[in-house]
């Protein structure tokens, strides 16, 4: 989103629908997390941070795996180029 979408007349309300709906969402999440792990002791506390430590590098290797094997830059090898001079300039 665009700051000037917001003034737009036709994306207008939509923009500024989204520009208050994001914010009231991440307040709701963040205290319902904040809730439950309040309720949780400090074992289960424990394992809930070393459950999402190790399923963020679980995430990544997915998300690499299935976005599939990236060209290696550089692998491509041609002829190497020489500069060359205009036509119209004489060599010294």
């Amino acid at each position: 989103m665009r700051f000037s979408d917001l003034f737009n007349p036709k994306t207008g309300p939509e923009a500024i629908a989204r520009l208050a709906l994001y914010p009231f969402l991440i307040l709701i999440i963040g205290s319902l997390a904040s809730t439950i792990v309040g309720q949780l002791n400090g074992t289960d506390s424990l394992l809930l941070m070393l459950f999402f430590i190790l399923m963020s590098p679980l995430a990544y290797v997915l998300r690499e795996r299935r976005q599939g094997r990236r060209q290696q830059p550089g692998t491509h090898r041609g002829a190497e180029r020489t500069p060359l001079l205009p036509p119209n300039e004489e060599e010294e």
